[in-house]
């Protein structure tokens, strides 16, 4: 089955989306029951996002995986460095993810910007700042947006992960 685009009904990223008000469009039920958890080996110190029938979350671990929204099992996990070695340092995720129709971009703790295809969970490119990136990225149009911690805001073009502009901040 073929991944589904964000819809109305999605949560594709931090707070919902670029307003960022937090607001779901579907209701709630009257009494909610825990139909699944997931060990992810580390904490998880970011919100989840969910499109379709598959839920995006991403750990200290330095693990960005798709869970099965229905049973919780794991599709895919993507790695923030390739590494099959378990005593190696992998650089965690604090970010929320952001999920598009074909991506999953999210940033690290060591200042890599990642752009991961959301069915496969394979790396496509990744884009280096100079410090942590904590900041969920935003999109707009065919741009993604996020800042880190070297003091910049970024705009790089989403499908092949150039730099378009930075912006210097005062902190």
């Amino acid at each position: 089955e073929p991944v589904a685009n964000p819809s109305k009904g999605s949560w594709s990223s931090f707070r919902n989306g670029n307003a960022q008000l937090g607001i779901a469009s579907s209701p709630l039920p009257e009494k909610l029951d825990l139909l699944w958890t997931h060990e992810a080996g580390e904490m998880i110190n970011s919100t989840a996002a969910i499109v379709g029938n598959v839920v995006y979350a991403a750990s200290l671990k330095g693990e960005l995986f798709a869970l099965d929204k229905a049973t919780g099992k794991r599709l895919w996990t993507y790695k923030s460095k390739p590494t099959d070695d378990p005593k190696e340092f992998l650089p965690g995720f604090k970010a929320s993810p952001l999920v598009t129709g074909d991506a999953v971009y999210l940033g690290d703790e060591e200042g890599g910007f990642h752009f991961v295809n959301r069915e496969t969970g394979k790396g496509r490119w990744t884009f280096d700042t100079r410090s942590e990136i904590v900041s969920s990225a935003t999109f707009f149009q065919n741009k993604v947006i996020f800042g880190s911690h070297d003091n910049s805001l970024y705009c790089l073009d989403a499908a092949d992960g150039k730099q378009v502009w930075s912006y210097a901040t005062e902190g």
